[in-house]
């Protein structure tokens, strides 16, 4: 009954917990603080001057070989890569200056701990740095006396971080089978991002055919178009030139065959007219009514029309 009412309690207890970590969010610890700080000032340090300040805080010696690797540019976070310290000595106690180290430098792949007496709390201190980090996936920690305490912590952190594609834990006091899983978990992680790389690379090259067979398709259009609009250009330059002996003809008609002979034809014609000359009137019996009129035809025969040449009267 206790110990039911034991795992009771401690039931409540953590959903309490997961209620108020949803509901006041994720604590921002102190690290991340100070190296958010760190990074905003208006004169960055180097990753060299971060770590010989962090080993004057915490109080430890300063490694040498960490010395010579950590770039001296002030600034320059982005260029640490890979940091071996395989058979440095570093500690518990000297594990901690570095943790600001290596979460200032966002493009660290690879970090290598081997031999360094790490203890327990030395790699919860190290996870606590590594499980924001965006681009670390090879960590070595093989040959540190470390337990099952730490191969839980070590399992939960490549669980949640799909990143991680390997975390050698070779000659570790860690149960082997615990070991067994993490490998297996990490090579879940690499076989993930492997499929997701080619995946990312098909679809690269499914966008970059359609931009070509778009580019081409749009090139084809483009000469289609040219195409017709030099059909347009010389149709248009035929009618021009169709239309131009038209309008020529309608301003300046061509002399027809016949127009010289109708013409000579006019010009005979006026030139048999003879001068007028006095009409003639056949004698022909009239009413003694119409005698009175006949002054005024005579005029009107005589002036009305030149080319009158014969009048004839009838009852």
């Amino acid at each position: 009954k206790l110990q039911f009412l034991y795992f009771i309690g401690r039931g409540e207890a953590s959903k309490r917990r997961h209620t108020r970590d949803h509901e006041e969010g994720p604590p921002s610890s102190p690290r991340a603080a100070r190296c958010a700080a760190l990074m905003q000032v208006a004169h960055p340090k180097s990753l060299k001057d971060v770590y010989i300040e962090e080993c004057r805080r915490v109080g430890c010696k300063k490694n040498s070989e960490l010395l010579r690797t950590l770039p001296d540019q002030p600034g320059d976070y982005g260029s640490l890569e890979s940091l071996n310290l395989n058979l440095n000595c570093v500690g518990q106690k000297g594990i901690q200056p570095l943790l600001n180290v290596i979460a200032l430098a966002p493009n660290l792949k690879e970090l290598l701990l081997a031999d360094n007496f790490l203890t327990n709390d030395s790699v919860k201190a190290l996870l606590d740095a590594l499980t924001d980090h965006p681009n670390l996936c090879h960590v070595d920690l093989s040959r540190n006396p470390i337990s099952h305490v730490a191969g839980k912590l070590l399992s939960s952190y490549v669980s949640t971080n799909p990143r991680v594609t390997a975390l050698l834990l070779h000659d570790t006091l860690i149960n082997p089978a615990l070991v067994k899983i993490i490998e297996r978990k990490a090579e879940v992680n690499n076989r993930r991002r492997d499929e997701e790389r080619a995946r990312l690379a098909a679809m690269q090259k499914a966008n970059k055919e359609k931009e070509e067979a778009a580019k081409a398709e749009h090139e084809e259009q483009a000469v289609k178009m040219e195409q017709q609009r030099e059909e347009e250009r010389k149709e248009a330059e035929e009618e021009v030139k169709a239309e131009t002996p038209r309008e020529a003809a309608k301003e300046d008609p061509a002399p027809s065959e016949s127009a010289p002979q109708e013409r000579k034809k006019i010009a005979f014609d006026v030139q048999e007219i003879e001068p007028p000359r006095a009409p003639s009137v056949s004698k022909v019996p009239a009413q003694p009514e119409a005698m009175v009129f006949l002054p005024s035809i005579f005029k009107l025969a005589s002036e009305g029309n030149a080319r009158c040449t014969h009048l004839e009267l009838l009852s």
